[in-house]
């Protein structure tokens, strides 16, 4: 099961986390990529579970959760790839 192995592995790292994203008091880029890849799913579990399992839900509200998740799903897996290209990068 999804959430179970989310809630899992949330507990597994926390300590971890903790340590080297929490107790450091600046924002990086990193710690702002890692904030929202962390906690998102926290958000598309409930609704993708809500999703599965609801009853005698309108289509406009399946749509809507529907668009919903999907779009929390693409700025994760963007955020956890890091695919950023920098305005004025001398790289580029």
């Amino acid at each position: 099961m999804p959430s179970t192995k989310q809630i899992f592995d949330y507990f597994y790292q926390l300590e971890d986390e903790v340590t080297f994203i929490w107790s450091r008091g600046t924002w990086s880029v990193g710690k702002a990529l890692f904030v929202p890849t962390r906690y998102i799913p926290f958000v598309i579990i409930p609704l993708t579970l809500f999703g599965s399992f609801a009853v005698n839900v309108g289509v406009h509200t399946c749509e809507t959760l529907l668009y919903i998740i999907v779009v929390l799903e693409v700025v994760t897996i963007s955020l956890s790839e890091g695919e950023w290209t920098y305005i004025g990068d001398p790289l580029i």
